[in-house]
């Protein structure tokens, strides 16, 4: 089962939703704009689409469910969440998913995670990131302008690294 493309995208009537043990993937900008405050994944969804979550500003509390796979690009673009953690299932963060997430302090990334795109993380407000061994590539800006990044432990299996990765941080530690 799928929530299709654009189902509530700027509904301004609930902030909070249930998404039904039977969906396997969230659609292409289905709460995009929305006045979501909390989102609750479960853990029979397996994709999110691009878009899913776009510029939800108000976005402060995201738990995704266990057997999420692939966060597809923009999916939570903007944002409000202080804490994520990225379960083991994940294997994929697109381009931007996580883009102006200004309020994100605190990350745990999952241990099947192996892409990290493109400014996946820009302009977040990440203060420390350890990333697993499991991740291969990170795209170009992926956690770039975080001026309160700090501190990064880099796993031991990157094999493609983009440019301008921690641009715009404020690096002291790197491991």
């Amino acid at each position: 089962t799928e929530i299709p493309a654009q189902a509530f995208q700027g509904s301004e009537l609930f902030d909070t939703v249930s998404i039904p043990d039977t969906v396997e993937v969230i659609g292409n900008s289905a709460f995009a704009s929305t006045s979501l405050k909390e989102v609750v994944i479960p853990d029979s969804v397996k994709k999110i689409d691009e878009w899913a979550f776009y510029w939800n500003q108000g976005l402060s509390s995201i738990s995704l469910g266990e057997t999420v796979e692939d966060i597809a690009s923009y999916a939570f673009y903007g944002a409000t969440a202080e804490e994520l953690v990225i379960p083991d299932s994940v294997k994929v963060i697109g381009s931007k998913a996580f883009e102006k997430t200004a309020n994100l302090r605190s990350l745990t990334l999952g241990s099947s995670l192996q892409t990290i795109d493109r400014e996946a993380f820009l302009e977040s407000g990440l203060r420390e990131l350890v990333i697993p061994d499991s991740v291969s590539m990170i795209g170009d800006r992926a956690f770039a302008e975080n001026i309160d990044l700090y501190s990064v432990v880099v796993g031991n299996s990157i094999k493609t690294i983009g440019s301008e990765v921690f641009r715009g941080s404020g690096l002291t530690d790197v491991v």
